[in-house]
């Protein structure tokens, strides 16, 4: 073997001894401090302070095991602006709640007579408004059918379009007339 290659041999040996021993000195636990087993949850918090005098040592430690104290959940929603409207309406909510309160976090066992009514109004608005766009989206389909090779295509897509768009309108319309 030539000088060069004992010269890479030995480098590479270097390079594998020293991972083997950053290894070896992050998986062994000396550090000195002792291992303290508090109870953690994902609302707990601890500190931990340290006082060194000469041998000896102190510990202070600071534990919540509610914290916070209340926890928040906002909600933004983007909703249609409501009949002939271009634009969209954001609606923001804010529900607080103290921690570990299972059944108020976006948890509801049982639907309300509202709600029920609300869920029945979305599904009979979307498919009358399917109806419709399906209708809208026919009438417009004659106008795509004419461009070459792509025409049939267009104007089948022309008319599940307006299926999709009525159905999401219609929808959005019954709602609104629920005050939903």
């Amino acid at each position: 073997m030539s000088q060069q290659r004992w010269f890479l041999v030995g480098i590479g040996l270097a390079f594998g001894a020293s991972n083997l021993l950053a290894l070896s000195m992050l998986g062994s636990n000396k550090s000195g401090l002792p291992k303290f087993k508090l109870p953690v949850s994902q609302y707990s918090s601890y500190s931990i302070d340290v006082v060194k005098t000469g041998e000896s040592q102190s510990y202070s430690i600071k534990h919540r095991m509610h914290d916070p104290k209340i926890v928040e959940e906002w909600k933004d929603v983007n909703r249609p602006g409501g009949f002939l409207s271009g634009g969209k309406v954001k609606i923001q909510s804010l529900k607080q709640y103290p921690v570990g309160d299972e059944f108020n976090q976006s948890f509801e066992p049982s639907l309300t007579a509202k709600q029920i009514a609300c869920i029945e109004a979305g599904g009979s608005g979307k498919n009358t408004g399917r109806l419709i766009g399906s209708t809208v989206g026919t009438t417009a389909a004659p106008l795509f059918s004419g461009v070459p090779i792509v025409g049939p295509f267009l104007s089948g897509a022309t008319a599940m379009f307006g299926m999709d768009q009525g159905g999401k309108i219609g929808s959005q319309m019954a709602k609104d007339f629920k005050d939903c």
